[in-house]
């Protein structure tokens, strides 16, 4: 392994594939009420980055092939958020180290690789921390079910999202992070007992021919290519809380034995 693989190694702890998967593990084997929570948390976040990038409009390296802005820092955001809510939410010493290796590594690589400079990182650091901090002193005194949150940062997409109307072509993408909310929080709407498998199944089975249906509906619509990624996103959300229930029963049988 070269020094430059070592540097592209850095960059995952602010991957948003990986911070998917740990989003995931937290749900399975730690707290599945915080790990929603924080997922719904970061949807937010990523919507509310696109927007404030659009505020301020300050230019990427021209190095970089996007069609973006650079501040704040959208993956330096999305990894805070995620982080700083786990820690504040386990307060777990695991949890502190952990989050500040993969934030310290991930912006030293991004600024490694040019992607971004460091005011852009402590922009997005900065704006990640303080999403974080206000939501887990909101959660403190509002208790409320994680579909519950679900529906109040989809509410949330919903209107940044329709601040960016003049600008849509540019932002068809965004709305994808909507579509994964919705997926998710009717997926646990519907698939709340593992149980359930058979009808779980044709329930699954009906959404993704639905899903399928939408999907190739009336090319001729202007929101067609929102709806044509959209569902796939839309599909990925429910088949997470598909599988879900039945992640939880194994585990509780592991922890029996």
């Amino acid at each position: 392994m070269t020094t430059e693989d070592l540097w592209r190694v850095g960059l995952t702890g602010s991957n948003s594939i990986f911070l998917a998967f740990v989003l995931i593990a937290c749900y399975i084997f730690i707290n599945k009420r915080i790990a929603l929570n924080v997922f719904y948390l970061l949807l937010f976040g990523i919507t509310l980055n696109i927007y404030l990038k659009e505020i301020w409009q300050v230019p990427l390296n021209p190095g970089v092939n996007s069609n973006t802005y650079a501040f704040p820092s959208g993956h330096m955001n999305s990894a805070t958020l995620v982080y700083l809510s786990l820690c504040l939410h386990l307060r777990r010493t695991w949890m502190y180290l952990f989050a500040i290796m993969m934030l310290s590594t991930a912006a030293i690589s991004i600024e490694h690789f040019h992607y971004h400079t460091w005011p852009d990182l402590l922009g997005g650091f900065c704006i990640g921390g303080i999403i974080a901090i206000s939501y887990w002193y909101i959660s403190k005194h509002l208790k409320l079910q994680p579909s519950q949150y679900g529906v109040i940062f989809l509410c949330a997409q919903v209107g940044i999202l329709s601040l960016l109307l003049p600008f849509i072509p540019r932002f068809f993408w965004a709305w994808h992070f909507v579509f994964l909310n919705l997926g998710v929080n009717l997926g646990l709407f519907l698939f709340d007992k593992p149980s359930k498998l058979g009808n779980s199944s044709i329930i699954m089975l009906s959404i993704i021919f639905c899903a399928s249906v939408m999907r190739h509906w009336n090319a001729d619509l202007a929101i067609h290519v929102i709806l044509q990624d959209g569902t796939v996103y839309f599909l990925c959300g429910t088949f997470f809380a598909f599988i879900a229930p039945f992640l939880e029963h194994c585990r509780n049988i592991m922890h029996r034995k």
